[in-house]
């Protein structure tokens, strides 16, 4: 409940600020909550604060409720940085369209996240990736998707080792005749204009 932590991360450089992991915490509930109250007002003055400190809110973890009291508090774009399509995966921790939407429409990113979970129900593979991608392509996310991965905390597809099978991961997208100049975007264009822009919004 210490406001002054946002200006002590913005002094040591961090840049993204994720408002919970699953649960609930000061800030809101969490994607696992069983008691989505959304954001509490504390947490509507953190986005403030963050903003002012020109930290970017992620939204990844946050429940629906959470999202959409981010969304209606943000003045600025915010980003979703490790999350799928829940119309390809129904699940919680995944975007509904909506929501994928109100990012896209406020100039936000949202990154792939290849934790197996997330992509599919069933065997998860680099196909699921597409897949996704796909599906936020068709809501007008060219501009929108960035690679999230979540190497660092879950259990990806066997058909990819870790971040050495980015390379493969890109070759797929061009096997299956996506132009280069859109992956490309995807890959690390997207993420580069949404954050050399965002300290002049």
């Amino acid at each position: 409940n210490d406001l002054q932590n946002i200006k002590r991360l913005a002094d040591d450089n961090v840049k993204i600020v994720t408002l919970t992991w699953n649960g609930d915490n000061q800030i809101g509930c969490g994607a696992q909550t069983d008691n989505d109250t959304g954001l509490t007002s504390f947490g509507k003055t953190v986005i403030c604060e963050l903003e002012k400190n020109k930290i970017v809110v992620d939204v990844s973890h946050l429940s629906d409720g959470s999202f959409y009291d981010t969304a209606e508090n943000a003045t600025a774009p915010f980003i979703a940085s490790h999350s799928n399509s829940r119309t390809i995966c129904n699940h919680r921790r995944n975007l509904t369209d909506e929501q994928f939407t109100v990012i896209r429409d406020k100039g936000g990113i949202v990154g792939l996240n290849f934790y197996r979970d997330f992509l599919s129900c069933g065997n998860a593979g680099i196909k699921d990736i597409i897949k996704h991608t796909e599906h936020f392509l068709s809501l007008g996310g060219e501009n929108t998707i960035a690679v999230g991965s979540d190497f660092d905390g879950c259990d990806i597809p066997d058909d990819i080792c870790g971040i050495a099978d980015v390379p493969k991961i890109y070759n797929e997208f061009l096997r299956l005749n996506y132009s280069e100049t859109l992956v490309k975007k995807i890959f690390w264009q997207n993420a580069a204009n949404f954050f050399e822009t965002f300290d002049n919004i």
